[in-house]
């Protein structure tokens, strides 16, 4: 069965990517059931300083992401 790897991660208000502050492998049969699987992961974002996840196939090419809108474009 093929692994998938969640990260979750700072991504920069320039887009620049920070270091892995959280990884886990998703074992699924296809991309679809891995990002289903990825999308309910229960992780603290917050804590861990985080406001992006990604998951990336076994070739380490990203498949899906999710990234928070920087703080200043925040509804309040």
């Amino acid at each position: 069965m093929p692994v998938f790897t969640f990260r979750a991660l700072r991504r920069e208000p320039d887009g620049i990517l920070g270091p892995t502050l959280y990884e886990q492998r998703v074992e699924a049969p296809d991309k679809h059931v891995a990002v289903a699987v990825a999308r309910a992961i229960d992780i603290d974002m917050e804590a861990l300083g985080a406001n992006a996840v990604y998951l990336t196939n076994e070739e380490g090419r990203a498949i899906w992401s999710l990234h928070a809108a920087p703080p200043q474009s925040r509804s309040t």
